[in-house]
């Protein structure tokens, strides 16, 4: 019996030893799990020259009738977006229908007797003026009624591109004249901003390829701007050049909105963005914004967090961890939050 008990003790032990063991092995694996980290560096590049300038909307088309006549009714409102080719507004179209009716009677008559006075030429039955005045008569009529038909398709008028109402001019069943404007519709797309530029700075700019950001005052958005003109001759009483450039934006930019011009030299450009692609749990892209969550290692206890930061793509700026702070940057994926791990150093070959 003694024996027995002998045997059992020490087979419990033995267990007990081996789960000591295999628990212990499970430490020293996750102490040992090495991960690539880099320390974040923010390069803090302030723009060579600033600017206020505001926004004017690449196309900014005030729409009218070709023709005049009441208004019978507007489709949009100040404020609607709208595509291309889409109907805006509409005249009454009676008198124009009963003109195209009256041109297509008047030409069918002028083109019967222009046929008979073929027939009756043909067989030297009426004299050469004759057939000439028939012949006017019906080619007078075939304009008058394509006029009528054009002066009628007038009578509608369509977005010429996508964008949206910016100003509604009239109101329905108003009498309105020929290319008197009735809506306003702007690109909200793609967008101008004209500066100033002093004559030394602009010399400095010419035949080179400057990095630009427009910050909306209103949006407080960065985008990236290319340089779309520059006058030819400074202005003489300010001594500077008229610089244009453009830029696209998914948010509708009213015009009027006012924003900084902010102008970077090749050399203060971050050529590197400070968080690489491989670091990033998951993330999104949206107006030159890439938001998403990365693994923060803390250095004194080792372990790593998750943490949900932004990244401007354009100025390279970083919210969400600070300057100085440690990244993961592989194996992210194999990563839990509070996880023990250690940074990986390569080894130095024999």
């Amino acid at each position: 019996m003694k024996l027995l008990t002998l045997i059992f003790t020490a087979f419990i032990s033995l267990l007990l030893v081996g789960c000591d063991v295999s628990h212990s092995d499970e430490i020293a694996e996750e102490i040992s799990k090495p991960v690539k980290v880099t320390q974040l560096e923010l390069q803090n590049h302030a723009p060579i020259y600033q600017f206020l300038g505001e926004v004017v909307p690449v196309q900014n088309s005030p729409i009218s009738f070709r023709v005049g006549g009441e208004l019978e009714s507007i489709s949009v409102e100040m404020g609607e977006r709208v595509k291309q080719g889409q109907l805006l507004a509409e005249l009454d179209s009676i008198d124009f229908e009963l003109a195209v009716q009256a041109a297509k009677t008047q030409f069918d008559l002028t083109k019967a007797e222009y046929q008979r006075a073929k027939r009756l030429q043909s067989q030297k039955l009426i004299s050469k003026d004759s057939f000439d005045q028939a012949f006017t008569q019906y080619k007078t009529s075939e304009a008058a009624l394509e006029q009528a038909r054009t002066d009628l398709s007038y009578t509608k008028i369509y977005a010429p591109f996508s964008g949206v109402v910016s100003l509604r001019h009239v109101n329905t069943h108003q009498v309105v004249g020929p290319q008197q404007p009735i809506v306003n519709v702007i690109d909200n797309g793609t967008y101008n901003v004209s500066v100033s530029v002093p004559v030394n700075i602009a010399y400095r700019l010419m035949g080179r390829d400057p990095r630009l950001v427009f910050i909306s005052d209103t949006l407080n958005t960065p985008f990236t701007a290319h340089v779309a003109e520059v006058s030819s001759q400074p202005d003489a009483d300010t001594n500077s050049y008229l610089v244009t450039v453009a830029f696209s934006s998914a948010n509708p930019l009213m015009p009027g909105h006012s924003g900084q011009l902010q102008v970077f030299l090749d050399d203060a450009i971050q050529t590197e963005q400070p968080i690489q692609e491989s670091a990033w749990l998951d993330s999104r892209l949206e107006q030159n914004t890439r938001s998403g969550q990365v693994w923060v290692f803390d250095p004194d206890s080792s372990r790593v967090s998750r943490r949900h930061v932004s990244l401007n793509m354009v100025s390279g700026s970083v919210s969400g961890v600070h300057n100085g702070e440690w990244i993961v940057e592989s194996g992210v994926n194999q990563l839990v939050d509070n996880q023990i791990v250690r940074p990986w150093v390569r080894e130095r070959g024999i």
